[in-house]
């Protein structure tokens, strides 16, 4: 009897108290993944898994029914709507979020000095505005930020280093992310209907 009143209880508890979430990724290093959920500690580790090739057999594709290709100006309205809302529904889970660190260190090295030039200046063009998208719509700690995209010229292969920690109660991101997957697959009914 008392375990059917603590089980939803202790999942209520989950969804509402804020979880902090932790990705480390050195250069040359697997990323770590650290969870605090409540009082208990969680480590992850994600390792790199070699490729290795498997010959797949040939699948009988389900027969479909046809549906005409969407048109160039479909296409733009169907990005664009859903680009909206899902910015939207960003805005609305980073109005919850707290960032406690938000550390990159990104030094590119292509062996092309142009092309290493071009992707620095390209990197910095995306990067900036969507740091600037979390600073207005976050609650970001002082001296949180610590951003190094830089060229290297001399050296062959790029390294990417980052350690990104945040708090969030889960009931936001699942409130956000199940908004935006119905309004998603209405759209793309409407589109194909």
């Amino acid at each position: 009897g008392i375990l059917f009143i603590l089980i939803p209880l202790f999942i209520i508890l989950l969804l509402i108290v804020p979880v902090k979430f932790t990705l480390i990724k050195k250069p040359s290093e697997d990323i770590k993944i650290f969870l605090r959920v409540l009082f208990i500690p969680i480590k992850l580790t994600l390792k790199k898994k070699d490729k290795k090739v498997k010959k797949k057999k040939p699948e009988k594709a389900p027969p479909q029914k046809p549906t005409r290709p969407l048109s160039f100006r479909e296409k733009v309205t169907l990005y664009i709507s859903v680009i909206t809302k899902a910015l939207k529904e960003l805005k609305h889970i980073l109005y919850h979020v707290r960032v406690s660190d938000l550390s990159l260190n990104i030094i590119l090295s292509e062996g092309n000095a142009a092309f290493t030039a071009i992707a620095t200046g390209g990197i910095n063009a995306v990067l900036y505005p969507m740091l600037g998208i979390i600073e207005c719509n976050a609650r970001v700690d002082k001296g949180a930020l610590k951003i190094n995209v830089a060229p290297d010229y001399n050296e062959a292969k790029s390294s990417f280093g980052v350690t990104f920690s945040i708090h969030l109660a889960l009931i936001h991101l699942l409130m956000g992310g199940l908004k935006f997957y119905s309004y998603y697959k209405k759209q793309i009914a409407n589109v194909q209907g």
